[in-house]
């Protein structure tokens, strides 16, 4: 049912001007789907989608699938701020930050969904992220270095 209700919404705001969540949430009821304010609130979280302006306001628009998390700056400088340095050994990257940090890198990191990533783990200053193999760990090290540039 959530797959559901989060594809209508993305054809419903690619199809319709959509510039609040009442909207939106009248526009899924119209469709059969019974919503609250709250779902459709971490439905537009869980979707990442983004307010743009037009003229006379902002609407509802759904990302570039392509990229996008890695090109959204509010990622890398949550990142940036947060991890002091990026490591690898064998199919894990270990990521150290600054105390107190290692959630706000870990949900960052995960909010990316970059496939290659099994899982990640925080503590208070380390992350450990889990890839398949070593190749991947160094390729995504690589990349997780060059966000911090």
């Amino acid at each position: 049912m959530k797959q559901r209700r989060q594809n209508a919404i993305l054809q419903i705001i690619e199809e319709t001007c959509i510039r609040t969540q009442d909207e939106l949430s009248e526009a899924l009821q119209s469709r059969g789907f019974d919503v609250t304010q709250a779902t459709v609130s971490r439905d537009i979280k869980e979707l990442c989608l983004l307010k743009k302006p037009t003229a006379g306001g902002s609407r509802y628009t759904a990302p570039a699938k392509e990229g996008f998390r890695e090109s959204v700056g509010r990622v890398h400088s949550i990142f940036h701020s947060a991890v002091k340095t990026v490591d690898y050994a064998m199919h894990t990257i270990v990521i150290h930050t600054l105390p107190g940090m290692a959630d706000a890198a870990a949900i960052t990191l995960e909010s990316m969904e970059w496939p290659e990533i099994l899982g990640t783990i925080a503590g208070d200053d380390t992350v450990l992220v889990i890839l398949r193999d070593g190749e991947t760990a160094a390729r995504i090290a690589g990349r997780l270095s060059e966000m911090l540039k």
